[in-house]
């Protein structure tokens, strides 16, 4: 029983230090631009060496990403010919919907799914049917180290797997089948785990995605020339508001300076009474 125990902790102590030696390693500093069909394959020796030590090409894994506003004459008409170039290209479509604007311009979404070669292509194709580019944004995410990490990974795990079944084989007790099986579902999960993300990757680079917004021309807002009735309307609504604003403002000046005119008439009306007093006095000497 203790050598089967010893056997089980040395398998996972194997485990751990694969998965550890697999996360620092990098891809090697060879690259090229990606071709799927080539990945892995082992590149030749030119100089003869025997001591040297044979590196696998990995090439650069890039996912690229396109987004496109152009401006067109119709379009539903736009959208069959995206849909008609992404099925000559060898790609689909995604999503494709159409919709009417607030100020009623017709407008559409197009999501495509282009294989990586001709992406380029695709992309001028679709901007030479526009009637006008307003924008396009292009981005590349390099999932080199990723994906090269995640197949090294799978590999060791695998060869977990095929340690843990020629000891399953083997095994004697019921307790030893148990925990071996428990180990190996463990790996079994990891496995799959890791081949989904490793297929996710291979899709992602080995097609692009390709976003066209499009948008008939807007329309324009016409201004409307104001009839007979409606000058004059507005011309007695002005008067009112005009004529508004002129009491306001006197109200507001006899308001305010009510109490400075009221002392203004008093002394002048004494200043007036005292000199008549003294013009009155002149007379009768």
């Amino acid at each position: 029983m203790k050598s089967w125990n010893s056997i089980l902790l040395a398998l996972l102590a194997a485990t751990v230090l694969s998965a550890c030696s697999s996360d620092k390693k990098e891809p090697p500093s060879s690259v090229r631009i990606f071709k799927y069909s080539d990945l892995g394959h082992p590149s030749s020796n030119p100089t003869g060496d025997q001591n040297a030590v044979e590196v696998k090409p990995y090439q650069r894994m890039i996912i690229l990403t396109a987004n496109l506003q152009i401006e067109v004459a119709n379009c539903n008409t736009t959208l069959s010919k995206i849909q008609n170039l992404a099925s000559q290209n060898n790609g689909y479509v995604v999503r494709s919907t159409t919709t009417l604007e607030p100020e009623g311009t017709a407008a559409g979404n197009a999501l495509l799914r282009i294989p990586s070669h001709a992406f380029d292509t695709t992309l001028s194709e679709i901007k030479s049917i526009a009637k006008t580019v307003e924008s396009q944004t292009v981005e590349g995410n390099d999932v080199t180290a990723e994906f090269y990490d995640v197949s090294a990974r799978l590999e060791n795990k695998q060869k977990v797997e095929a340690r843990f079944r020629e000891i399953l084989k083997s095994a004697k007790s019921v307790k030893d089948i148990l925990d071996v099986e428990q180990a190996l579902g463990n790996v079994r999960e990891d496995i799959e785990r890791l081949t989904g993300r490793k297929k996710y990757l291979a899709d992602q680079v080995q097609y692009s995605t390709i976003s066209v917004y499009l948008h008939e021309p807007y329309k324009g807002i016409i201004a409307q020339e104001p009839s007979f009735i409606s000058k004059i309307e507005n011309g007695i609504q002005k008067g009112v508001v005009g004529f508004e604003d002129v009491m306001s403002f006197l109200v507001t000046i006899l308001i305010a300076g009510g109490p400075v005119i009221l002392a203004a008439g008093v002394v002048a009306f004494y200043g007036l009474k005292i000199v008549k007093r003294r013009r009155n006095k002149r007379n009768m000497t």
